[in-house]
This record gives C-alpha cells, structure tokens and sequence, in this order.
C-alpha cells in the first residue's frame, strides 16, 4: 500500500486481479474504487447504537436508484460504441456519432437507444447491441 495525497493505492497480491485500488478516507467513509473488474464499495463508520435494518433499508434504497443510473449510462456507452463499429463496418463517417445525443424517449424505453441531432432527427435506434439506422445516413436502412 502507498499514499498518494489523500488515498491510498492498494495492491492487492492477488493472482486474479492486478489492478491497483484506491482507498479513499473522508471523515467517516471509506471508499474503495477500482476499474470494471473491482466493484466500487463504500464503508462508513458508526459511533454508538447501530441499527442495522433501518441501515440495510437505506444501502438498499441508494443502490437502486444508483444503479438504474449507472446502468442507463452504461447502456449509453455501449449502444454508442455499436454504432460507431456499425459505422465503421459499413464505411460510414463516424465523426458525427460524438456529437449526436443518446436519449431513451422512445415508447418503450428498455428497448434501446435513440441517437439524435440538435434538430432531434433521428440517426439510429440501438437494442441490444444491433443498429437500425435510419435513411438519413446515406439513404441506409439496413442494419447489422
């Protein structure tokens, strides 16, 4: 374990993962922060009586509603990166996909991502990894 600033990096001897994890103090928390491989934890510290289903009611309250956004989010990123591969397979421009924006308003919001303009036209609707993209990008309706 080193320090670097407030944190400390955490080597872990550890044959099944070798990144490093950064372990944060704030007072009465402790987070432990790693890469996709590592799940972000969070300890606090409690002084006196502790209550721990009034305690497990509330993790369980802030992870759900954590995780739905955190799943949005990742869900975002990887229907965008579909369409940029999609993009490229198909000898498309990409460059417009950056500036295009993710959005789940369509009318039933599980079923994908809609990538749109700051005119809001259409580009693309991503489910699950395979691209509709709409006629506007080069008059193609095929998808993958």
């Amino acid at each position: 374990m080193e320090k670097e600033k407030n944190n400390y990096i955490i080597n872990l001897n550890d044959s099944n993962y070798d990144t490093p994890i950064d372990a944060r103090l704030n007072e009465d928390n402790l987070s432990l922060v790693g890469n996709d491989e590592w799940p972000n934890q969070s300890f606090r510290r409690v002084h006196g009586d502790f209550n721990i289903d009034e305690f497990l009611n509330e993790q369980h309250s802030k992870n759900s509603n954590s995780s739905k956004n955190a799943e949005s989010k990742e869900s975002s990123s990887h229907a965008r990166a579909a369409l940029k591969k999609w993009a490229k397979d198909h000898h498309k421009d990409s460059k417009k996909i950056d500036s295009l924006k993710a959005t789940t308003d369509l009318s039933e919001p599980d079923e994908g991502w809609a990538f749109v303009d700051d005119n809001g036209t259409e580009y693309a609707i991503v489910r699950n990894g395979k691209v509709y993209p709409r006629p506007v990008i080069d008059n193609d309706t095929s998808s993958n």
